[in-house]
């Protein structure tokens, strides 16, 4: 098979798995099956990337990357959480915004809840997402990019478009940065956990500051 066809046949499925499929799932009924496909997919990707020989397995864990980058995520975990109180506020102010986003709102509504999904969503969430849009998708798709700029940018936006499927374009939009950011760390660590570390501080903030319901089945409608 010429490197042409190669690149074309990878192209169609990266669409078809990461934009076209998202756009096409309606969670409105199967929200609780969200989680469970997750892990489902996570595995067969884990699987695929055990199988591929050409795949480096230290990237799924790289302790010394993950020493490496923490200060730089420590600091750059700080500022986001700085703009995240900030959007919370001014959507807080919108006439348009739900009445479940308030700053800290969740963690004082539902403190219990709040404390499970802290300890679960890294689990369950995060990691299955860094091993299907991170891990798995710069190892498939690489053929389709011959700039690491293009790479990061390119996942980041399918990182993004992938939260389509809580049908709310706040959710998407403030994906685009922090996706560019973990397919950043990503790239430049070669760690899956430490990216993974990076997204679950995030997540867990966006959680505790209160514009989880962006991210949460229930926000379909």
């Amino acid at each position: 098979m010429s490197h042409t066809m190669r690149v074309l046949l990878r192209a169609t499925e990266c669409f078809a798995l990461f934009v076209f499929f998202p756009w096409w799932v309606d969670i409105r009924e199967h929200s609780g099956l969200l989680i469970p496909f997750l892990v489902v997919t996570a595995v067969l990707c884990f699987a695929y990337l055990l199988w591929d020989h050409s795949f480096d397995r230290s990237r799924l864990w790289n302790g010394a990357a993950f020493k490496k980058h923490l200060p730089r995520i420590l600091l750059t975990w700080l500022l986001g959480i700085a703009v995240m109180i900030g959007v919370t506020l001014w959507i807080d102010r919108q006439q348009w915004a739900p009445e479940q986003i308030k700053l800290f709102g969740f963690i004082k509504q539902s403190p219990q809840v709040w404390a499970i999904i802290i300890v679960l969503y890294p689990l369950f969430s995060v990691y299955p997402q860094e091993i299907i849009l991170r891990t798995f998708f710069f190892q498939r798709y690489k053929i389709l990019f011959t700039h690491p700029a293009a790479m990061i940018v390119a996942n980041g936006l399918v990182f993004a478009w992938v939260h389509i499927i809580f049908q709310n374009w706040v959710a998407v939009v403030l994906c685009v940065p922090s996706g560019m950011l973990f397919a950043y760390t990503y790239w430049k660590s070669k760690s899956t956990i430490t990216s993974g570390f990076e997204h679950a501080l995030f997540g867990n903030a966006m959680w505790t500051i209160g514009l989880g319901w962006f991210f949460y089945g229930g926000a379909v409608q």
